[in-house]
């Protein structure tokens, strides 16, 4: 049993997604912070309130009528077996009557016939779940009661009443998920309880780990090392009783043999992030069926050497689905995902995207996304620093199809803040850089540093050169997306957008709407004089970045924003294959920055 694939439907940053599949193994979703990746973890819980998207695309004026029922549609994988365990799990659940089914036999048969497709599909709306997709019969008359009997080892028809066996089924599926929020829990003591099923909030935790460690001392002793697995210095845990209800978790750094329970700490007086690995855990290690276990942002509640042996722990569990969401590579690289999905947020709505992990640029993609930067290059000979995560991604292909050379062990990073170079704190900030990169420690060392030129003067730039020993080179242009600016391309890259408007965009136009806005002085800082106004001075100075960004939203009638990791990309890919001397200065210039022998910067300026 497992999540097949889901939908989701006017639900906060999400208007409507198209059906995203899920593997039964680990399925990572990445992104940036408010991507959506929270509210798609609220959705597969199916425990959510209607919370509908509000956008200048579903609601054009402020008193417009919208939708408001918020839904997710999921499709589980399930068989005949998956589905007789189910029922004979619940109580009396009712069958169209026609079928009249007095035993296994009959009932097998209907369920092969109902379920052929070996899917079953749910709609979670506001909080309650019904089941689709399958026959419905509206009318509760025509219905007859039917119930498992252990006893008999079969299933009978009963007076009792029940429902239908479709919400039945539907409802415990919905038991089946599980998922953990990014976020503290306050879960150190609590009522004892007889039942052994963990709230979805996990608020009764003490409880459901003092009925394991009284009724099941085997299981709780595994647990108990899974818990130390992930962290060392955790020897046992232990839930007493404090009351006459209630039970405290205890967290034991000493060792128990030693018999000093005195020196044991409550759970509440505990770093963050041992509560939520208690409660995933226990779900995982004492779960007797396969669940769907989602957990929400692991490395915001834990250390990057705690998440990759909770990863482990997890591996060895693979009759649960888990859905991960995360913007830490640790994470990724950890969980070895048979599915990698990417949630963007563009200018008005949420979007999920499959990765394909196996292509190397889809890969770099992804390790923008999530933020992969020097704990992911202690293995490189070298760093080369670049502008930002636009030039992070696109300078590998350049060197590769333009110069015709592997990087080897040169890993192009993005400095994290440029701005930094700019304020007074440029020289220290610059030095940080350096001394990060002279190899002394864990870290390569930096051969260079690639920096937009901007509207830096002459002397700034031979300061900051200056500051990094002669290693700084700066774009000719004022900034890489200036070499970008070529209509075929663009043209090339909106039709490969879905949905980008209802018309076509031709190269024609995008030539027009140039030519009608390029001397706008938003673009430059200051009114261009005419006697300046040449092609070669408008594709030196111009904010391209400025101009891709209005380009996008005016012609796509605002439906969608330019994005620089992403369109950037796309654009440079386009004019390697076809027009690669557009982006010949910048070959020239790594070739330059990659050459650990060349003293001398070319210059600033073409």
């Amino acid at each position: 049993m497992y999540i097949s694939s889901f939908k989701i439907l006017n639900f906060k940053s999400f208007r409507e997604t198209q059906a995203v599949p899920l593997g039964p193994g680990f399925n990572i979703v990445v992104g940036q912070n408010d991507a959506g990746k929270s509210s798609l973890v609220e959705a597969l819980s199916m425990r959510f309130a209607n919370r509908p998207h509000r956008s200048l695309r579903v609601v054009p004026e402020r008193n417009s009528p919208t939708e408001a029922m918020s839904t997710c549609e999921l499709e589980f994988h399930l068989d005949e077996g998956d589905i007789l365990k189910l029922l004979k799990s619940q109580g009396p659940f009712s069958f169209p009557m026609e079928l009249e089914p007095r035993n296994e036999a009959e009932v097998r048969r209907y369920l092969a016939k109902a379920a052929r497709s070996g899917t079953f599909h749910i709609q979670a709306r506001g909080g309650t779940v019904l089941p689709s997709g399958w026959e419905h019969h509206p009318r509760p008359f025509m219905y007859s009661n039917v119930r498992y009997s252990p006893q008999k080892g079969d299933f009978e028809v009963c007076s009792e009443a029940g429902a239908g066996y479709q919400s039945i089924v539907a409802n415990a599926l919905q038991q089946r998920v599980y998922a953990f929020r990014a976020e503290r829990l306050h879960v150190s003591s609590g009522s004892i309880t007889h039942s052994p099923h963990l709230e979805p909030d996990a608020r009764n935790l003490a409880g459901v780990l003092n009925l394991l460690q009284s009724g099941n001392v085997s299981r709780f002793r595994r647990f108990c090392s899974a818990v130390n697995r992930v962290f060392p210095h955790i020897r046992q845990i232990t839930v007493p009783p404090t009351g006459n209800s209630t039970a405290q978790i205890y967290v034991w750094s000493v060792d128990p043999d030693s018999e000093r329970d005195d020196l044991a700490i409550p759970l509440a007086e505990s770093g963050t992030g041992i509560g939520q690995v208690l409660a995933i855990l226990y779900v995982v290690l004492t779960s007797d069926e396969p669940r769907t276990i989602i957990i929400d942002e692991p490395q915001s509640f834990l250390h990057p050497g705690a998440v990759r042996k909770l990863m482990g722990i997890l591996q060895q569990f693979p009759q649960h689905q888990y859905v991960i969401t995360t913007h830490s590579p640790s994470v990724v690289t950890a969980a070895g995902p048979d599915q990698l999905l990417l949630v963007r947020r563009g200018a008005a709505e949420s979007e999920i995207g499959v990765l394909d992990p196996r292509q190397t640029s889809q890969v770099q993609t992804l390790l923008s996304e999530v933020g992969a930067r020097l704990a992911d290059v202690f293995g490189a000979d070298n760093i080369l620093w670049v502008e930002g995560q636009t030039e992070e991604l696109c300078f590998p292909l350049v060197v590769r199809k333009l110069l015709n050379r592997p990087l080897f062990g040169t890993e192009i990073l993005a400095i994290l803040s440029t701005g930094d170079l700019e304020s007074r704190h440029a020289r220290s900030s610059l030095e940080i850089y350096r001394r990060l990169s002279q190899g002394r420690g864990l870290l390569p060392p930096a051969i260079g540093f690639i920096l937009d030129r901007e509207q830096r003067s002459d002397k700034e730039m031979r300061d900051l050169s200056r500051m990094s020993g002669e290693r700084t080179y700066f774009t000719p242009r004022r900034m890489y997306e200036n070499y970008l600016l070529r209509p075929a391309a663009v043209a090339a890259v909106i039709s490969g957008i879905e949905d980008f408007r209802e018309s076509p965009v031709l190269e024609a136009e995008i030539t027009q709407w140039i030519d009608h806005h390029r001397w706008e002085q938003k673009y430059f800082g200051f009114q261009v004089q005419s006697t300046d106004r040449t092609d070669e001075f408008w594709m030196q100075e111009v904010h391209g970045a400025k101009v891709l960004k209005d380009l996008f939203e005016e012609l796509s009638e605002h439906r969608v924003s330019f994005e620089k990791t992403r369109h950037s990309l796309a654009l440079t890919e386009w004019l390697l294959e076809h027009s690669p001397a557009d982006l010949q200065d910048i070959a020239q210039l790594l070739a330059s920055a990659l050459d650990p022998t060349n003293d001398s910067p070319p210059p600033a300026k073409p």
